[in-house]
């Protein structure tokens, strides 16, 4: 995918308008016909910075068979759990009421780990009506050991973006078993401190380069090329939350 493009997705996630669900989770759906974006907002509060350092594994899809057990950071899990029933329903909504072709999953900092499991479980769920892709930009590590080839598969549209040396993307350490999936790299050593790295203002100007990134993820480019290729009318459709939620920027 083209820098511009990453762009596009990672100012999109900066400047939406965010709802406010249970366990401090914000997300936000928009609609641009054939195309659903879900987003989630960076860390904004002391609960969100809570559930960022609740870093022991547990299992995240305790109801699927042991065939497809993996473990993830504890306070991510806490945070989706709590708002993926309302996600899926919201979407599934749209879905059946628009000619949706593909949803598109992207966060920032702790939103960008929300993005990944959203992808999995919206892989899960909905992979079979629509395409499911994810970006996250400056993840912390969030997958814990090995992922059976299934969940594999469900990420494989998946991918974490990491400006060098932004701290966050280095925690929790790998040395405690935890991992990136499908990892690309932006910017380069030596241009800025691992906390300015992480900063909202670094990442855009690294991706104003212009120069491509190149994912690990055929899937990826090869769905993406699709979706791109099917966005003819850009019309919006309408939609709304259908839970109690506190606006917030």
């Amino acid at each position: 995918m083209e820098s511009a493009s990453m762009l596009s997705l990672f100012t999109r996630c900066l400047s939406a308008d965010y709802v406010h669900t249970l366990a401090g989770g914000d997300y936000a759906i928009q609609c641009e016909l054939p195309t659903l974006y879900l987003l989630f907002e960076w860390s904004d509060g002391c609960e969100d910075w809570h559930n960022n350092l609740t870093f022991l594994a547990r299992r995240a899809n305790p109801e699927s068979p042991p065939s497809e057990a993996w473990y993830a950071h504890r306070g991510f899990l806490k945070v989706w759990n709590a708002m993926e029933a309302e996600v899926i329903r919201e979407l599934t909504r749209i879905i059946r009421a628009h000619a949706v072709q593909s949803v598109i999953c992207v966060g920032y900092s702790h939103g960008a780990a929300l993005s990944l499991l959203a992808t999995e479980s919206l892989s899960r769920h909905l992979g079979s009506k629509v395409t499911v892709l994810g970006y996250g930009f400056g993840s912390p590590r969030l997958i814990k050991g090995k992922l059976p080839d299934v969940v594999s598969r469900r990420l494989s549209g998946y991918t974490t973006i990491r400006n060098i040396p932004d701290l966050v993307t280095h925690l929790p350490p790998a040395a405690w078993g935890y991992r990136h999936i499908h990892l690309v790299s932006i910017g380069k050593k030596g241009k800025y401190g691992p906390i300015q790295a992480h900063t909202s203002q670094a990442y855009v100007k690294e991706l104003k380069t212009g120069k491509p990134i190149s994912s690990v993820s055929e899937m990826t480019r090869s769905a993406t090329e699709k979706m791109n290729a099917s966005k003819v009318s850009g019309d919006k459709c309408v939609f709304r939350t259908s839970h109690p939620i506190t606006p917030r920027r």
